[in-house]
């Protein structure tokens, strides 16, 4: 029985699994009602910022209130 002569080709690297390094914070996805959004988009723009720093602000200071550090 022959055998397949081998190839002179290198091994491909196999991919590595799951999310790429970009360095940069991951991004969160979560559901909200169209009215909700809405407000947070005014809100956002009447403290003359991006919704994503809006959001950012308003999470992290509820969240401080609710465990106790925000005193």
């Amino acid at each position: 029985m022959k055998t397949k002569p081998k190839s002179k080709k290198p091994a491909a690297k196999r991919k590595k699994l799951g999310r790429p390094a970009t360095g940069q914070t991951p991004k969160r996805y979560f559901r909200i009602k169209d009215e909700s959004w809405d407000q947070i988009i005014k809100a956002a723009h009447a403290q003359g910022g991006t919704i994503s720093d809006y959001l950012r602000k308003v999470l992290v200071k509820d969240a401080q209130r609710v465990l106790g550090k925000g005193k």
